[in-house]
């Protein structure tokens, strides 16, 4: 079990959640014509509580099944995790309101694209605010993986040496077998500066350019036809 790619998979998915909401602004005539009333639809089909824990699952299983295979101990321990264990996350490293503002950030940004003469919209989804609360919340993670991932007890051994506070510095083995609770909080303060030193070798980007993604993904001509049908079909509803 390769703990370092389990959790780098999970941060990978949370990220990576912005990216396919950003696209709903080439394609979203058929729903709704406001910006208050998609910013709505949104939060409520991919980034609420209830739809963002299934949303994880299925860029899980995506990942799996048409990129590189995920080994299965990471796969075990996904497949181990319940709704409600990954709304305690979530509301750890992505809690509601910067969710929203995310979203305003890409719909705000989507509206004021069909509205002005560029090619591309100018969308720059700003996640330095999220990588902080990351980063000012890593003890509160690991302390959510030690109570919630699907790990064996701690033998007798290993539990003296953890209550003796000799942790050791390997992240897998650190959360290789779960020990009491009342021992898991020390553990997890040794753990949280691991995991920012982790966060800081992936050096994830500050900001997301939306319309640069655009560029090397979708033609002019394709996108500019997009945006006629969309103010298009905006004018008849």
């Amino acid at each position: 079990m390769k703990i370092l790619k389990t959790i780098s998979i999970a941060l990978l998915i949370i990220f990576s959640l912005t990216l396919p909401v950003s696209l709903l602004v080439t394609d979203v005539s058929h729903q709704v014509t406001s910006k208050e009333r998609l910013m709505e639809t949104t939060m409520t089909a991919v980034l609420s509580n209830e739809a963002l824990p299934r949303r994880i699952k299925e860029t899980f299983w995506f990942h799996h099944w048409f990129s590189s295979k995920i080994d299965f101990g990471p796969r075990f321990l996904f497949n181990g995790i319940h709704a409600d264990q990954w709304v305690k996350l979530l509301n750890i490293i992505l809690p509601v309101n910067q969710r929203e503002a995310l979203v305003d950030s890409i719909i705000g940004g989507g509206f004021d694209w069909l509205e002005n003469g560029d090619t591309y919209p100018d969308i720059r989804i700003d996640l330095a605010p999220v990588l902080s609360t990351v980063n000012g919340n890593a003890g509160e993670v690991a302390l959510w993986a030690l109570n919630t991932l699907k790990i064996p007890q701690c033998k007798p051994e290993r539990l003296k040496e953890i209550q003796a506070g000799n942790y050791g510095n390997d992240l897998q083995a650190l959360v290789s077998c779960k020990p009491p609770v009342a021992d898991r909080q020390g553990l997890a303060d040794h753990m949280a500066p691991m995991i920012l030193n982790m966060l800081e070798k992936a050096n994830p980007p500050q900001t997301i350019d939306v319309g640069l993604q655009l560029k090397d993904r979708v033609a002019e001509s394709k996108l500019l036809a997009t945006k006629a049908k969309l103010n298009q079909a905006r004018q008849v509803l």
